[in-house]
């Protein structure tokens, strides 16, 4: 792995870490303070399409002033977060909390995932990327497990300053380990308004850009609804915090331990042979998931369920890489995780919603089924999906795509 990604990969697992352990429980949090189904997805929601809305400007604002400044901002808002969560107490409370935490991340990610893309190797993308989500995994494993015990012999308030600690180690490791060389540019704001307008212009007439952005779309639909809900679904069927924990860490191996075969895999692979197994695989786990009463079965189902969401993510964020020049960068990652954000926002509120008016179970029931109906109907999609993985392509044809691609923007601009 290049020193350029490790060094950017430790700063995302250290963020993901402190934030893991706080967002792992906190539907179970909420839900033990007696807050309604209907309002921890208001929470998560207000949150998401605040998200959704901010990482418009701030894409661009990545392409001007660099990804560090954006990523050290950034990274304040996560002790704050889970000092916040000491002190939250009531609904209200709680959605400012999650209003600021889904800013800052907003800022943190955008320039993160932005810098990823500008260090990554053309024809290797898969991989590349695979080594960064590795890292981010093992912040995913570790937590939960962790945070399960934590909670268990010594109650969530000690695990939210453990979760502060971290957010600031890794505000001090930003600051003085992360550098990027895209240059500060000063303009005015009409000019600024001027430039969001022209990049997204350029991105969105990208016609692959937008078949990912479907698919993708499609995609958190069922993950924000299995993320929010199940944890409260296992508590509920009398499943232990502790075994919560460890099935959501058992998820988070899973990923490790997948990620760089399925990195190769994306290089080489028409993304079409992974999107719509993997949204099968997703209905099909989650029906064993609902059935299952021993807890193995449980952890099995879950971690079978998360590697089908990796097959249908990975390939669209790696594609996507390559879709537009370096300068833009900043703009795909924005416009591309701005519209899943407020898709994951509308999605936390309807499924709130309708575990009230029906029951969690009969939710995650209808998350799975509706993956089977995605998957099915992209059986019949072949444009834009049933490209071979860029390893194949060689240098020319790599460097023509890229061109083709860049070029393609300025025209519709």
């Amino acid at each position: 792995m290049r020193k350029d990604i490790l060094v950017c990969a430790i700063a995302g697992f250290n963020t993901a870490l402190s934030f893991t352990l706080v967002s792992s429980f906190l539907p179970i949090y909420l839900d033990s303070l007696g807050i309604s189904l209907t309002s921890i997805g208001i929470i998560f929601a207000f949150g998401a399409m605040l998200a959704g809305v901010l990482r418009f400007p701030i894409g661009t604002i990545a392409d001007k002033v660099g990804r560090r400044p954006l990523m050290l901002f950034g990274a304040i808002g996560y002790p704050l977060f889970a000092i916040g969560a000491v002190m939250s107490h009531q609904t209200t409370h709680f959605i400012s909390l999650k209003l600021l935490i889904e800013g800052f991340g907003a800022l943190f990610w955008t320039a993160f995932w932005a810098y990823i893309y500008d260090v990554i190797r053309r024809g290797h993308e898969g991989r590349d990327i695979a080594y960064t989500r590795i890292f981010l995994g093992a912040s995913g494993a570790i937590a939960p497990f962790m945070g399960g015990m934590i909670i268990a012999y010594y109650g969530f308030n000690h695990l939210f300053y453990l979760a502060a600690v971290i957010g600031l180690i890794n505000i001090v490791f930003v600051g003085l380990i992360i550098h990027d060389r895209t240059a500060s540019k000063h303009e005015t704001v009409k000019q600024f308004k001027k430039d969001v307008i022209k990049e997204y212009k350029h991105i969105i007439n990208i016609r692959k850009f937008r078949i990912y952005l479907a698919i993708a779309v499609l995609h958190n639909i069922t993950w924000a609804i299995w993320w929010v809900y199940m944890p409260i679904y296992l508590i509920n069927e009398g499943v232990t915090i502790q075994q919560v924990g460890m099935i959501i860490s058992v998820l988070y191996i899973t990923y490790i331990l997948t990620s760089y075969p399925l990195g190769k895999l994306i290089d080489i692979v028409p993304s079409k042979y992974l999107i719509i197994p993997g949204f099968l695989l997703v209905w099909l786990s989650g029906y064993i998931f609902l059935y299952a009463k021993e807890l193995v079965f449980l952890a099995i189902s879950r971690a079978s369920m998360g590697f089908g969401f990796d097959l249908r993510w990975q390939p669209l964020t790696a594609r996507l890489s390559h879709l537009t020049p370096k300068s833009e960068h900043g703009g795909t990652v924005g416009l591309f995780r701005a519209v899943n954000a407020m898709a994951v926002g509308i999605t936390t509120v309807i499924a709130g919603y309708l575990c009230e008016l029906y029951t969690i179970k009969t939710v995650l029931f209808g998350a799975s089924t509706f993956s089977l109906f995605v998957a099915i109907m992209l059986m019949f999609v072949n444009s834009g999906i049933k490209e071979k993985g860029s390893i194949l392509h060689n240098k020319h044809h790599v460097m023509h795509l890229h061109s083709r691609a860049h070029n393609e923007t300025r025209m519709h601009g």
